[in-house]
């Protein structure tokens, strides 16, 4: 429950008004699936089929150390607004797509995107996704050209002022 107010009317009227919580992520974690409210709260359990409906964001804890419960902060407000943010904008802008948001550990500022176009984007939750976002459109455009493209392994933004990046070896042209 979000929140829960109760109202006396008289003569004899009791109002009661119940707001539910609502999912706006999931948490993959040791192979269960967590509802998220938009505080990074876990609300609830969820099914496969209940996150797979939702067209919400799945994230995915690379290294769980305990078991999550209802009620912990897993995510901070930034890193939710950062994952919405990125399903709304990095599809329309650069014709990737979302395979997975990764976090590295609970409570962290930083999101890894995995894309459908096989290369991974790590982001800084603290900085503006718009500003990222430009960087990243830049460097898709005027550096990289269709054969390196193909190689792109990750890009690093998380740095202001700078990007890193990683072509994969090996690969034929």
């Amino acid at each position: 429950i979000a929140s829960a107010r109760v109202v006396r009317r008289l003569p004899g009227t009791v109002e009661i008004r119940i707001q539910e919580k609502v999912a706006v992520a999931y948490l993959n974690q040791d192979s269960a699936l967590y509802a998220m409210d938009g505080a990074g709260r876990i609300i609830a359990q969820a099914t496969a089929e209940e996150a797979a409906t939702s067209g919400l964001p799945r994230v995915r804890n690379i290294q769980a150390t305990s078991p999550v419960r209802l009620g912990d902060d897993v995510l901070n407000e930034e890193v939710i607004a950062l994952l919405h943010d990125v399903v709304v904008l990095l599809p329309e802008r650069v014709n990737a797509s979302i395979r997975e948001f990764l976090v590295p550990a609970v409570g962290t500022e930083e999101v890894h995107v995995r894309t459908d176009r096989g290369w991974t984007l790590l982001l800084d939750a603290k900085r503006p996704f718009a500003d990222q976002l430009a960087v990243l459109e830049k460097i898709l455009t005027e550096e990289l050209n269709p054969k390196a493209l193909e190689r792109l392994e990750y890009m690093d933004l998380r740095v202001p002022g700078k990007v890193f990046y990683r072509l994969r070896s090996g690969m034929s042209p």
